[in-house]
């Protein structure tokens, strides 16, 4: 440790690793786990992620063997935090939600709120803004009871981040403000300068550019007093930011290049990737476009490897305006029909795939075009030298005949020249303006997804703020069939090409899944099975359907497994001749007052307001556990 103090990590690695083989000729898995779980970690804290991986798998292993569990659920939040430095997000998730499970078997309080933080984190980055909330709300909750003042202040300092980011200002500098107050009174210098820059971000955007530069130069003086480098290279990047708004391109540029310095001697790609796309906007504004194409296509080639699909979408945007400003403007069309498929934070790589043969079915029909504009010349020709013969053969008649002649061939060419230009033209017209019918309904799709979403964040904070345990579970209840419509509009303009009808199965499948996540289920607790026949359903039917789920998985959830009962919910979906059949079933008490047939809430009374709408039969068993089972008229 006093090596690593002094600067001289590698010294204390060699230490390290001859301490580890010791353990090893002693026989001492413990030690040997301890130490290699202790060489990991520095290397990572260090800026070295990718190195660390190999050691913090290795201690892993040993504590599995020794069957320790709160180590086992520590070194997984560990790989979760050293995946997610290299811009892995998706694997981050998995190991945090790992340490999660782990975590809540052995009832550790403290590590269930940090695996809930750091899960939440990667959500927030990969834009599921919903769901990170409800995690973050729920970290905040066992850190205030646990009286962890450090955890608490890193939620809330994580929770204005989620609300900046959607606009909520107001309520984002409230959290800031409780979380800086609660930092300066810990002494916890370190994450208070960090905190500083967020606050400055939201006076940025109100805008109160005073206060926002008062924040930002009081976090600089701190960050530079105290040595910390990655808060330094935050502050520099947002001075730089306000000074480019100002058209002061020169003075931003100086301060972009000093974070970046500083930013190439950390192991944080994300950070570096954000950095170098501010560089290349001032390129662009200065006009030095080769700089400035080479640098976005190294942002784009950096943000594709990592995933980051945000940063994908604008580097295709500003690539598109660096070739317009050269004179591409092929180039420049192609960069914006990416970017343009690009601009949802939830777009999959299937898409990037859509946009790709989107492009090549393009260039074909245009191929196509040519290959049939020459074959009509030949035509025109092969008409031509016909006729030229016929009024060679015709000179016998007299020039008059001869003259009349032609004029007939030359009208008759000219007109059908014009049908076949107004056929082109109609045709173009058509096809424009089928397009823009279809972007125009993925858009109205898109907004009324987000503004779903928008809905179900702000019920997720009033829920928050409430103590009524009956207003907060009315809520949750609200946000749940709120999210359940929101989720048909996300697949109706993001994953179907038919934009009349949607896989049903696939709906359910997510809808299931969002359901048990909502109640932070947990999964080895509730097993969910799912028989689902691949059906396709309009938009209307479709709501009512995934309405009618949520009730009556939500019910299964929330009542049929009390006292921390484990047991299993099945859903099933089945074409029947002429007729859709839904179940679902779970194998827990079985009927009680709000979980039977006869029930007066007000969720089973939307379902069977529901499938009468629908036109359908609803029977419920009671047997053994609780079985709902749905009939409605549906052609295959």
């Amino acid at each position: 440790l006093s090596l690593r103090d002094a600067r001289k990590l590698d010294e204390a690695l060699k230490e390290v690793d001859r301490a580890i083989t010791l353990a090893k000729i002693l026989k001492s898995s413990e030690n040997q786990a301890m130490y290699t779980y202790q060489k990991a970690r520095a290397l990572r804290r260090a800026g070295r992620s990718e190195q660390s991986l190999e050691p913090y798998q290795d201690a892993l292993n040993l504590y599995l063997s020794q069957q320790d569990s709160l180590r086992v659920a520590q070194c997984y939040n560990e790989l979760g935090i050293a995946q997610k430095n290299m811009g892995q997000h998706d694997e981050a998730r998995v190991l945090y939600h790992k340490s999660l499970v782990i975590s809540r078997a052995t009832k550790d309080s403290s590590r269930i709120a940090n695996a809930l933080n750091n899960l939440a984190n990667v959500l927030k980055n990969l834009g599921y803004i919903d769901s990170a909330l409800t995690y973050y709300y729920q970290a905040l909750e066992v850190h205030e009871a646990n009286l962890d003042t450090a955890m608490q202040t890193n939620v809330l300092n994580n929770i204005g981040i989620v609300l900046t980011r959607i606009a909520a200002y107001d309520m984002a500098l409230k959290y800031y403000h409780d979380c800086l107050w609660l930092r300066y009174v810990s002494n916890d210098s370190l994450k208070y300068v960090s905190t500083l820059v967020n606050v400055a971000e939201v006076f940025e955007q109100i805008p109160q550019m005073d206060s926002a530069y008062y924040y930002t130069n009081r976090a600089l003086e701190l960050a530079r007093l105290r040595r910390i480098p990655d808060i330094e290279a935050l502050a520099q990047e947002s001075l730089g930011d306000y000074l480019l708004a100002e058209g002061k391109i020169d003075q931003a540029r100086a301060h972009y290049n000093l974070a970046r310095q500083i930013r190439i001697h950390r192991d944080d790609k994300l950070e570096l990737v954000s950095n170098m796309y501010k560089i290349g906007k001032v390129d662009l504004l200065q006009n030095r476009l080769v700089e400035a194409d080479s640098t976005f296509k190294l942002v784009l080639a950096m943000s594709t490897e990592m995933g980051m699909l945000d940063i994908m979408a604008n580097a295709n945007r500003q690539l598109a305006r660096v070739a317009s400003a050269a004179g591409r403007f092929e180039d420049a069309f192609n960069y914006q029909v990416v970017y343009s498929m690009l601009t949802d934070s939830l777009v999959n790589a299937r898409q990037v795939e859509v946009v790709s043969n989107q492009m090549a079915k393009f260039e074909h029909e245009k191929k196509q075009r040519e290959i049939e504009l020459l074959n009509k010349e030949n035509e025109v020709q092969g008409l031509r030298i016909n006729r030229e013969k016929t009024l060679r053969q015709s000179l016998i008649i007299g020039a008059i005949l001869i003259l009349i002649l032609a004029f007939v061939l030359w009208n008759r060419a000219r007109s059908l020249r014009t049908v076949n230009e107004t056929l082109e033209y109609q045709k173009s017209v058509l096809q424009r303006n089928d397009h823009e019918k279809e972007v125009l309904l993925k858009e109205i799709h898109h907004r009324v997804k987000n503004n779903l979403q928008i809905i179900s964040s702000l019920l997720s904070m009033h829920a928050r703020e409430v103590k009524d345990e009956h207003v907060v579970a009315a809520l949750t209840e609200g946000k749940n069939r709120v999210r359940s419509m929101a989720l048909i509009h996300q697949m109706f303009y993001q994953d179907t090409e038919d934009l009349t009808e949607i896989g049903l199965h696939t709906y359910a499948k997510e809808l299931c899944e969002s359901i048990l996540s909502s109640y932070s289920t947990d999964r080895s607790r509730i097993n969910l099975l799912l028989d689902l026949d691949t059906v396709t359903i309009n938009i209307d039917d479709g709501i009512l359907l995934g309405l009618i789920l949520n009730e009556l998985v939500s019910n299964s959830v929330k009542y049929a497994f009390p006292e921390s009962r484990k047991g299993q919910i099945s859903v099933s979906l089945k074409q029947v001749g002429d007729r859709l059949v839904i179940i679902v079933a779970d194998d827990g008490v079985g009927q009680n007052h709000v979980h039977g047939p006869e029930s007066t809430s007000f969720g089973l009374k939307l379902v069977n307001s529901f499938i009468r709408k629908l036109r359908g039969k609803m029977n419920v068993v009671t047997d053994i556990g609780y079985r709902t089972e749905i009939s409605i008229p549906h052609k295959a």
